[in-house]
């Protein structure tokens, strides 16, 4: 173990990782077209990076690190090269440095942590982002199975797509107010995530957002959301309640897709549709009510809630798909707002329901003898 610049790693496993790349020169590339291989060989031999970052500072305008080797040699040399740099671009650690690092401090004057940047780094258990960093790209923590924590600073505005897809060890993270924008896929496979806070400047929690969170048992969603994005919820099966706001204007196709333990919902007042097997396999979901505006409910929408027992449909309601309440067995009765006439009209695709059933309209009672 050795630490350097804010970095540990594991110096075996290092020294290795650079004398396979040294070995082989097309692994060496430049840096804004400065660093050439025989440089930066030159000075690890020499013990010398001074003078080569002198020069580049002289020449250029961007200091920023770019590529995993250099990024190595200069770890290995314990040369403070920190104070040069003012972003963390794509794929500088990613994937060939998984072995050897265990924590970063990344220094003071990054503004940005580019795509792919940490991604596949699965030893890396500890990082922490200054609070100058504005933005966090595209895969920048993708894959980082021993990462546990993260606490993300007040500067940052933007977390790019799949940001944290698959930290399985992440069980907490702290979003600040500053945020307004989370990338689809952002937390994608935080298997033991289990609470998170969406900020109130963010808008819309975007496709498989959260898919596969299923430690996930509490979120907050803000009212400045009027989107939830296809898949965004998709097993989260720790999930036991979720308050959605009335700002929220369109539900995505199996936005809560097998959330197996979601007990309750409340549909917000402005959905004009639910969209296909947007609840199917909640199996611990009792009651719904599809509220005024909404005018379809789509395929699969609640195939499979199994403990469903209580149904309420809006009178705008103008069209009803396949499969929309099959397999809920424990549905005895639907209490439709409107008229016997009103619901005969509505446009019902056939095995919308499976099991026998009574609607309860305003004027009356329908019967269902379905098998």
């Amino acid at each position: 173990m050795r630490t350097s610049n804010g970095i540990t790693y594991d110096e075996l496993a290092l020294e290795q990782n650079i004398n396979q790349i040294l070995s082989n020169k097309k692994d060496a590339y430049m840096l804004n077209d400065f660093f050439t291989d025989e440089k930066i060989v030159k000075a690890l031999n020499e013990n010398d990076f001074d003078t080569i970052f002198s020069e580049w500072k002289s020449k250029s305008s961007a200091y920023n690190i770019s590529t995993g080797f250099l990024a190595e040699i200069l770890i290995a040399s314990d040369i403070d090269f920190l104070p040069y740099i003012s972003e963390i671009e794509n794929s500088i650690f990613y994937e060939n440095h998984s072995d050897w690092l265990l924590s970063i401090i990344i220094p003071s004057n990054i503004q940005y942590i580019g795509k792919y940047a940490f991604s596949y780094c699965k030893s890396l258990a500890s990082i922490i982002i200054p609070n100058k960093v504005t933005s966090i790209g595209e895969y920048a923590f993708n894959n980082c199975p021993s990462l546990t924590s993260i606490t993300i600073p007040d500067s940052v505005t933007s977390i790019g797509e799949a940001a944290f897809y698959e930290c399985s060890s992440l069980t907490s993270i702290t979003i600040p107010d500053s945020v307004i924008s989370i990338g689809g896929e952002a937390f994608s496979y935080c298997e033991s995530l289990k609470s998170i806070t969406i900020p109130n400047k963010v808008t819309a929690i975007d496709e498989r957002t959260f898919n596969h969170c299923e430690s996930l048992e509490h979120i907050t969603i803000p009212d400045s959301v009027i989107s939830i994005g296809n898949r965004a919820f998709y097993y989260c099966e720790s999930l036991k309640a979720i308050k959605i706001p009335n700002s929220v204007t369109s539900i995505g196709g199996a936005a809560f897709y097998r959330c197996s333990s979601l007990t309750s919902i409340i549909i917000p007042e402005n959905i004009t549709a639910i969209n296909n097997e947007a609840f199917s396999y909640c199996e611990s979901l009792k009651y719904i009510t599809i509220p005024n505006k909404v005018t379809r409910v789509g395929k699969y929408a609640f195939y499979s809630c199994s403990s469903l027992t209580s149904v309420t449909i809006s009178g705008s309601v103008t069209y009803i798909d396949t499969y929309c309440f099959y397999e809920c067995p424990n549905l005895k009765e639907i209490t439709y707002l409107g008229t016997r006439s009103q619901w005969k009209k509505i446009k019902k695709r056939p095995a919308w329901c499976d099991y026998p059933i009574e609607v309860n309209c305003t004027d009356g009672v329908l019967k269902y003898e379905n098998k």
